[in-house]
């Protein structure tokens, strides 16, 4: 099996809970608990205090409800997969609670999983119940308060989750997978709206478009130049003052390098050059061509959607 969510037909994990979860075995998943619970160490040459036994059966627990397999997942992951609800609020209640922060080995958290995949309804469970905290409420009004801890793509140095280099929050997961079940979102496009207000548009704006109007008015404005050139020397042939000779910038300015006209056209021509350079840098730097992009959803398809969607990003490395 390759990746962390592999077909869920033929992966139920690693573990009996993990089994449990898939299956949305809501009992199994309390008896497992309550036999770690009950186990008790075996310990030679002394008896553990209550505090001391407390602190085992704690642990023993926790290792139970967020122990990792070979792909990373643990039993919350493993009930995002499955679209278990139940066992999923069981497992959170019941001290997996880490787990919502634990990364698998596509640094995807049960959250994040949930979202790669497109599970609408689980992703709505999760985001309602887990992220989302009602204020107040009058009549069918309500406030609510919203942890954008897994959901924007900011990080802050205090959140253990976002120390990792591999994390990637939901907003980059729908953007980078193209996860058409959520791009209606209404929390995903307001934090779009809300970027390209904030920073988008300016960068577009000096990276994209004023480059290419410059790029487009310098264009015209050399070839003026050049067009009224030729224009004259065929004008100084038809009166006989002279035979026509193609005489090129570089030859004019070693001639004419006082004449302002001449200096105009030079600077033109340089600016030209930069503006050119610029635009081809900025496009190879833009280029999509990796495997996500040609391959979002990762199915191994080559659909002729999938192609038009490659010529869209790579527009501007294109022109």
């Amino acid at each position: 099996l390759e990746g962390a969510f592999p077909a869920p037909r033929l992966y139920f994990g690693e573990f009996p809970l993990s089994f449990a979860a898939s299956m949305g075995d809501v009992d199994m998943c309390q008896l497992l608990h309550d036999f770690m619970a009950r186990a008790k160490p075996h310990e030679e040459g002394y008896r553990l205090s209550e505090d001391e036994l407390q602190k085992q059966k704690k642990k023993r627990i926790w290792r139970l409800l967020n122990a990792q397999d070979d792909l990373g997942n643990t039993a919350l992951h493993m009930a995002v997969m499955h679209k278990r609800k139940t066992v999923f609020d069981w497992l959170h209640a019941n001290g997996a609670e880490s787990s919502m922060r634990i990364l698998n080995e596509d640094a995807l958290t049960p959250f994040t999983l949930a979202v790669r995949n497109g599970f609408t309804d689980m992703y709505m469970h999760i985001y309602n119940k887990y992220f989302s905290d009602v204020v107040f409420k009058f009549g069918e009004m309500q406030l609510n308060k919203t942890s954008l801890e897994q959901i924007d793509t900011f990080r802050i140095e205090a959140f253990p989750l976002h120390s990792d280099a591999r994390w990637r929050s939901a907003l980059e997961v729908i953007t980078t997978h193209e996860v058409s079940e959520l791009s209606r979102d209404t929390l995903y496009n307001e934090l779009i709206q809300a970027k390209w207000s904030a920073f988008g548009l300016r960068m577009f704006m000096l990276r994209t478009v004023i480059p290419y109007a410059m790029y487009v008015a310098l264009f015209m404005v050399a070839t003026w130049f050049r067009c009224r050139d030729v224009r004259e020397g065929w004008k100084n042939v038809q009166l006989g003052l002279r035979e026509y000779k193609d005489v090129g910038l570089y030859e004019q300015v070693l001639v004419h390098w006082r004449d302002g006209y001449v200096l105009f056209q030079l600077c033109t021509q340089i600016l030209l050059v930069f503006t050119s350079l610029y635009i081809l840098v900025m496009g190879v730097m833009t280029r999509r061509l990796g495997p996500r992009d040609m391959d979002p959803d990762e199915d191994g398809g080559t659909a002729t959607s999938k192609i038009k969607r490659i010529i869209h990003k790579n527009l501007i490395f294109i022109l």
